[in-house]
Formats: C-alpha cells, sequence, structure tokens
C-alpha cells in the first residue's frame, strides 16, 4: 500500500490551474454602440430589445422637417436649371458649327474672288499688249484706226472690270469680318450665361449634398445586422442630445470568451492551453463545463489584470449568448503530486 502511494505520488500527474472568476462571453465581431449624431426631437422609434435587425436599418428618426424643406427646394432649382444648361451646350456647339462650316464657305469665296482677279488681271494684260501692238501697226498704216478705238474701249472695260472685282473683294473681306466678329461675340456672350448657370447648378448640387448628409445625420441606422442588444427609452417627441446613447447592436458572429487574470499568470497563461468554463447561472454540477482554448494573451497589464481571450469548443450543451458570464480555470502545466507538495512546503517555509 505504502509502495503504492508513493509510486502515484512519484510517477502520476495532476493538472495545474490559474484560475479567474472574471470571464464573460463576447462575440466577434464587437457590438456596436449606436449614439445620436446630432440633438433634436425624436418623431419614429423602432426600438426592442432582442429584436432582430438589418444592415442599415433605420431605429431612430429624428425632426428634419426644416431641411427637407430646404432640400426639395433645392432640387426645384436644379430641375429648373438644368434644362437652361442642356440648351446653352446645345446653342454652343451649333455657333461652333456654324463658324466652322461659315469659315469654310468664307475660305471658298475667296477662292474664287482670287480666281476671278487672276483672269481679270490676265485679259487686262492682254488688251493693253493688243493696244500697244495694234498701235504700232496703225502707225505704219498697216492696220485703220478704227481698230485702235475699239482696242481702247476693251481696255477701258477691262480696267472697268477688274476695279469692280478689287471693290467686290474688299466688301467680302469686310462682310467676313464683321460676320466673324459677331460669332465671336455671339459665342462669348453664350459661354458667359453658361458659366452663370453652370456656377448655379454646381452650387444647387453642393447644397442638396450637404442637405441629404444632415438629414441622414438626423437618421439613428444599423451598421450591421444583428439584434439589439440594448436601447434607450425613447418615444415620438423625446429630446435627445448630441451622443446619446440609443442602442447596442449585437453581430451575427463568433463568440469567445475574454477573462482577466492577475498580473502573475503572465508567463503562465499562452496560446493552445485548454480551459473549462463554469457559466453562471448554470451549475457545473447538472450543466457541467464548457471547453476552450487560449487564443491570445495580453502581455501588459490593464486595470491591474491582463486580458486573455480564448475560443469555444463546440457541442456545449448551455444555451450560450453574448454577455454571458463565467469562472474560468485554465490548464497550464500538469506535475506530479509530489512536486505539488515540494512547492508547498517551499511557498510556506518563503512565507
Amino acid at each position: 500500500m505504502t509502495l503504492g502511494w508513493v509510486l502515484w505520488m512519484s510517477l502520476a500527474s495532476v493538472p495545474v490551474f490559474e484560475s479567474s472568476n472574471r470571464a464573460r462571453l463576447e462575440v466577434l465581431p464587437a457590438p456596436n454602440q449606436l449614439g445620436a449624431l446630432v440633438a433634436g426631437r425624436v418623431v419614429r422609434v423602432e426600438l426592442q430589445v432582442g429584436r432582430r435587425v438589418a444592415a442599415g436599418e433605420v431605429l431612430v428618426e429624428l425632426d428634419a422637417a426644416t431641411r427637407k424643406v430646404d432640400l426639395q427646394r433645392a432640387k426645384d432649382q436644379l430641375s429648373a436649371l438644368e434644362p437652361e444648361l442642356t440648351s446653352l451646350d446645345r446653342e454652343i456647339a451649333a455657333e461652333q458649327t456654324a463658324v466652322t462650316a461659315g469659315d469654310a464657305a468664307g475660305r471658298a469665296a475667296v477662292r474664287e474672288q482670287i480666281a476671278k482677279q487672276r483672269e481679270a488681271d490676265e485679259a487686262l494684260a492682254h488688251a493693253e499688249a493688243e493696244l500697244a501692238r495694234l498701235t504700232k501697226l496703225a502707225e505704219g498704216g498697216a492696220v485703220p484706226t478704227m481698230d485702235v478705238d475699239k482696242a481702247k474701249a476693251e481696255l477701258k472695260q477691262r480696267r472697268t472690270a477688274r476695279e469692280a472685282m478689287g471693290h467686290a473683294a474688299d466688301s467680302l473681306a469686310a462682310a467676313e469680318k464683321e460676320r466673324d466678329a459677331g460669332r465671336r461675340a455671339r459665342t462669348a456672350e453664350l459661354d458667359r450665361q453658361r458659366a452663370g448657370v453652370a456656377g448655379t447648378v454646381a452650387a444647387a448640387r453642393s447644397d442638396i449634398a450637404r442637405l441629404e448628409l444632415e438629414i441622414e445625420r438626423h437618421l439613428v441606422r444599423t451598421p450591421v445586422a444583428g439584434v439589439l442588444g440594448s436601447v434607450a427609452t425613447l418615444q415620438p417627441g423625446s429630446i435627445v442630445a448630441e451622443g446619446t446613447p440609443i442602442a447596442t447592436v449585437v453581430p451575427d458572429g463568433v463568440l469567445q470568451a475574454v477573462a482577466a487574470f492577475g498580473p502573475s499568470s503572465i508567463g503562465r497563461l499562452a496560446p493552445g492551453q485548454s480551459a473549462k468554463l463554469k457559466m453562471d447561472g448554470f451549475p457545473w454540477t447538472r450543466w457541467g463545463t464548457v471547453g476552450a482554448h487560449v487564443t491570445r494573451v495580453a502581455n501588459e497589464v490593464r486595470d491591474g489584470s491582463i486580458r486573455v481571450e480564448l475560443s469555444l469548443d463546440p457541442g456545449a450543451e448551455i444555451p450560450l449568448a453574448h454577455g454571458m458570464t463565467a469562472a474560468i480555470d485554465v490548464e497550464v502545466e500538469r506535475v506530479s503530486p509530489a512536486t505539488l507538495v515540494l512547492r508547498s512546503l517551499v511557498n510556506r517555509s518563503a512565507q
């Protein structure tokens, strides 16, 4: 019998635990705390603890009637200005097309006039040469003076035609210059009108964006889908201040255990160690314990303790939920009973 005890004390192994009475189940991702972004009067409330909500759902609406009126006015102004801006764009495009077409037509007219002037110059030169030739012949009696007179008349006619073409060219150039100036003035006026309307349109759009943002800030929305874990007591007509807590949304996620251990646990706790949770309200003698494994251990003390996070093992009989509390034991090592006795004696002597 004595030999058996000796062997057990020397060869058996028993677990050594680090324990904490401050453990809590938390969901990942973490719950969202919602508050009022602006102060105002409540006009609609959709707050019921335990109600499932969708992402983006409105829980509380604050009065924004004045801003909604301003928003509609800005939208009406924009609706009136946008067709005017489109019309000006069409006019500018048409004017630019006319300028291009007019330039092409003007260049063609100038080319035609230049060609006519060249023909007239050639005819005038020919008439002058013909007159000189006939005059010389008439002096020798080779041709009658009547032919010289005809040549002089022909020359005069050619000069008159050439002068007329010169006046026509000058008139064409003046008309083209005047037309270009009119087109430039018209285009500049249209550009000024468009710039003014475009500025007003931009201001209206800016006002719309600002007012829509302000109206949105009067809505308390759920950022994620989940369950309302806690809600404020509000009724239509209630006045809330900026930052007033409205609700807590517990998202659909994975449960983990978070425990607080004393600073002496630093170095003894490590990821991968197994643990057992004894859930408050569910006696472990009846419900058993919930298995877990250490996933993360803080190495800095905060508020007198270190934070330890644990993943939960599947198969728990207890209906686990966010916010439940528990006591926790983490197995940090296994030693023989003799080693435990020796450590106890050393600790007593140290005291």
